[in-house]
């Protein structure tokens, strides 16, 4: 199949990324605070947090640490992402794009989407710690490379299999 092919399929999808966004298709500040709360309100601070101050760190660190990565995550979108959303109406891909090529979005694109396998590799087993705890499940510990025990993997696999049957199910 020819770039050209690709590049037609994807666009004919329409997901505005190479147009601004037709007022008739805008969202409200309803769906904003949804989609916002979904993207960035995680759970890890409740299992990674406590992990981190039972290996040492304090946790006024924690906190502080937690409140300011947040201050630079929230101004990192506000004062770079935000303006090119706004103001350019065009997507980082697409400027991205404008400025670099498609062969390095392309690149780019396939080092991202290794690097969200292994984030959702990492997510699945925040959740199943969380889901594990309660059940005194043998764990790996915080230094460890490999699982510890065959219940670890059972649990990491059934927490898995039900977030892709609930994803299934809901789409």
């Amino acid at each position: 199949m020819s770039e050209n092919t690709v590049v037609n399929k994807l666009n004919s999808i329409n997901e505005f990324e190479r147009e601004a966004v037709p007022s008739s298709r805008l969202k409200g500040l309803k769906s904003f605070l949804g989609m916002y709360a979904g993207e960035h309100t995680a759970g890890t601070e409740f299992v990674i947090g406590p992990l981190f101050v039972a290996h040492g760190v304090s946790a006024s660190d924690l906190i502080w640490g937690l409140l300011i990565g947040n201050v630079l995550a929230v101004a990192s979108w506000g004062f770079i992402c935000a303006p090119i959303a706004t103001n350019v109406r065009e997507t980082l891909y697409f400027k991205l794009e404008k400025i670099c090529g498609r062969n390095l979005v392309s690149l780019y694109n396939v080092v991202n989407g290794m690097m969200f396998c292994f984030l959702a590799g990492s997510m699945i087993a925040v959740s199943a710690t969380a889901v594990g705890i309660p059940f005194d499940i043998a764990m790996p510990e915080l230094g460890d490379w490999l699982p510890t025990s065959i219940g670890w993997i059972i649990h990491v696999i059934a927490v898995r299999t039900v977030i892709t049957l609930e994803e299934k199910m809901g789409n």
